[in-house]
């Protein structure tokens, strides 16, 4: 059926989709949004909402009532078996006006081309089709495999999740890879590399200091008023780091974890929890966001010998913050164009953050957890 290798068949056959997906008749529509009157309003005759909601709900709210007029309209279904192979056969043989748009990193592969105002974007994962997405005007109609049940979950729930976290970031709001905890109203931010130990601090002080989990990846701070906004992101806790905690083990061992068919990848060296699941573990509050606290800067060092605390300079604190930022949009995902901000956008906002509130260093070695936790319990107390 799609032998002829043309563009313009293919065209036909996604716009029909699409349309099909506009107007399912079994769907639920709910508005999701964030501080700035950002808003997603999602409909779908295909996936679970509340699985989404779930997900969601300790970081966005939904209003009781649907708002108006939406900032993204966003449309999920699940797409007829042909297009799939419309779509296979594209990505495979694409024709010379396609071969630009393609893009390879790794096992991701993605294909990109424009019809009119409409622009696709096509995901391959491992060699399988992971989503399709169409952006027009501010109405996205996304598909998912069908048969893959997590992903079939995911996929809606991360389109809606990228589209939040982009939208803050266009408005100005600093992302930043960091996990994070709100203890007494204020949000205190943990930046390190791997191993650093970020992870584990941040689920001591839940289980030790009732803190509130805020995220374990990527937060959003607006320079102005300081507010920091958690980015719903799974969890992933290494079995050595799991030993620590009873009440993850305990809590794995007596629920299906959201992501059960993502964790069998690990082999049990590795068990990811949703946002949701950390705080009915640790029987800890889950808020969207607090006013900034202050940032430490987690550093691993086997050959310190004690623990070390010391305030970086506005210089240096800046520079730290827009290392660990992020301000492109990478390549794997479908809103690639308009959401760019340059280097030195971000720049001004991490020297007005840095000039505000207080960028701590933490210089440790891996033997001196007690202490790392004891420090940090002091400095909040002063």
């Amino acid at each position: 059926m799609y032998q002829e290798n043309t563009v313009a068949l293919f065209e036909e056959r996604l716009l029909q989709e699409i349309g099909r997906a506009r107007e399912a008749k079994r769907c639920t529509q709910y508005v999701t949004a964030m501080p700035a009157n950002l808003s997603v309003s999602f409909s779908s005759d295909a996936c679970d909402h509340d699985w989404i909601t779930d997900y969601l709900r300790p970081f966005l709210f939904v209003p009781p009532v649907p708002i108006v007029a939406p900032t993204w309209r966003v449309f999920f279904a699940a797409a007829s078996a042909d297009i799939w192979t419309a779509i296979d056969y594209f990505f495979h043989n694409p024709p010379p006006e396609m071969e630009k748009q393609s893009y390879v990193d790794g096992d991701v592969k993605i294909l990109r081309f424009a019809s009119g105002q409409m622009r696709v974007f096509i995901q391959f994962v491992y060699d399988k089709l992971y989503q399709v997405v169409s952006v027009c005007g501010n109405e996205i109609v996304v598909f998912a495999p069908e048969n893959d049940a997590e992903r079939f979950l995911f996929v809606p729930m991360r389109v809606i999740r990228n589209l939040l976290t982009l939208d803050a970031r266009n408005q100005g709001r600093l992302h930043l890879h960091a996990s994070g905890v709100i203890y007494k109203e204020r949000a205190f931010l943990f930046l390190g590399e791997k191993f650093a130990g970020k992870t584990t601090l941040l689920l001591t002080l839940l289980d030790r200091f009732n803190c509130a989990f805020l995220t374990n990846d990527q937060v959003l701070v607006d320079p102005v008023s300081g507010e920091v906004t958690g980015v719903p992101l799974a969890v992933g806790v290494r079995r050595t780091t799991l030993a620590m905690f009873p009440e993850l083990v305990d809590y794995a061992q007596m629920h299906t974890l959201l992501h059960h068919n993502h964790n069998r990848k690990y082999k049990g060296e590795k068990l990811v929890f949703a946002p949701a699941e950390i705080g009915h573990a640790f029987a800890s509050p889950l808020f969207a966001g607090a006013r900034l606290g202050g940032i430490f800067l987690i550093q691993l060092d086997l050959n310190a010998d004690n623990l070390a605390l010391s305030t970086l300079t506005e210089t240096d604190a800046a520079a730290l913050l827009q290392h660990n930022a992020f301000y492109t949009v990478s390549e794997n995902q479908p809103f690639w164009d308009e959401y760019c901000r340059n280097g030195e956008d971000v720049g001004d906002v991490c020297r007005q953050i840095a000039a505000s509130y207080p960028v701590m260093r933490i210089h440790h070695n891996s033997l001196v957890l007690e202490q790392l936790i004891t420090l940090f319990e002091k400095w909040l107390r002063t």
